[in-house]
């Protein structure tokens, strides 16, 4: 019995600081919108009357990040305490795959803000339009950049082509007719 209280006791002081901590980082978005976190951990926009919103494709990618950095925060919090809930080592990079995609200028600075304060070691999957905006907020912190060129088995067929700027050169984003898939 002491084993379930605890754990439920776990369990609302994250769900308090997720709240917390969603509320800070989207007051700080270009949204307009409440956010509400259910007892199951689930995320959504409201009104002030707390109707469920629904909004746009970037607004939501907006809340999933920073539910996801919320989530890394407590991570983070629990694993400085002396409880012993994490062994060390637990907490690890974090990658993410195009976070910019379908989200506005103002929001795309906004969710790299939340990322890099979130986690001491980002790996990034972009493409080169979605980087320019990154690259100002990251500055000297970067650490590597790699080009990665997906090598497909089938032909171009009617697939347009496309090129990335990397270090100076140009590179092609796709080869096909390989001999098997591969990036």
């Amino acid at each position: 019995r002491q084993g379930e209280m605890y754990l439920d006791f776990e369990l609302t002081r994250a769900r308090d600081f997720i709240r917390t901590s969603l509320t800070e980082k989207i007051s700080k978005a270009a949204i307009e919108h409440n956010v509400k976190l259910n007892d199951d951990f689930k995320s959504r926009y409201v009104n002030t009357a707390g109707t469920n919103i629904v909004a746009n494709q970037g607004a939501r990618k907006t809340l999933e990040f920073a539910f996801l950095c919320s989530l890394v925060a407590l991570i983070k919090q629990w694993s400085s305490s002396h409880d012993r809930i994490l062994v060390p080592g637990t907490l690890a990079p974090l990658v993410v795959d195009a976070p910019f995609s379908q989200v506005d200028e103002d929001n795309q600075r906004i969710i790299g803000e939340m990322l890099l304060d979130a986690s001491d070691q980002l790996i990034f999957l972009l493409i080169n339009d979605q980087w320019a905006n990154l690259e100002q907020l990251i500055g000297t912190r970067k650490g590597a950049e790699y080009l990665l060129i997906k090598n497909m088995v089938f032909g171009q067929h009617d697939r347009p082509e496309k090129r990335e700027n990397f270090n100076g050169k140009s590179y092609w984003c796709a080869r096909y007719g390989a001999e098997y898939n591969h990036t």
